[in-house]
């Protein structure tokens, strides 16, 4: 999915805050300089950003990339609330994602299994 689509797509996880009616306020940080746990959230998908650049042959004034197609992708998969684990489906099939490049931006930025 399109990194514009990110809040449906990109996970973050964290563990060990925890809080209780006395101490209510839940603190996610990541205390391990002071010898403490990281309870700091992290991302649990990868993110892979592609910027397309002219070479030899090849002159980006005349034409310009609209668009790519990555293939061969597992592109299902789930996500684990308990321990935080992202898992591409197993025996999934591949596919291909097809991604614009708007407004002549050579940049596209996509979040995987």
């Amino acid at each position: 999915t399109a990194q514009q689509n990110q809040p449906a797509i990109d996970f973050l996880f964290a563990s060990g805050a925890t809080g209780d009616k006395n101490n209510p306020v839940v603190s996610f940080t990541d205390k391990t300089a002071k010898g403490g746990e990281d309870n700091s959230f992290h991302h649990r998908m990868s993110q892979i950003t592609l910027t397309f650049e002219a070479g030899d042959g090849v002159n980006f004034s005349v034409v310009k990339p609209e668009r790519y197609t990555l293939d061969g992708l597992l592109l299902t998969g789930t996500f684990n609330t308990a321990d935080g684990i992202a898992t591409a489906d197993n025996g999934a099939q591949t596919g291909e994602l097809a991604m614009n490049l708007a407004d002549g931006n050579l940049t596209s930025s996509i979040i995987l299994f």
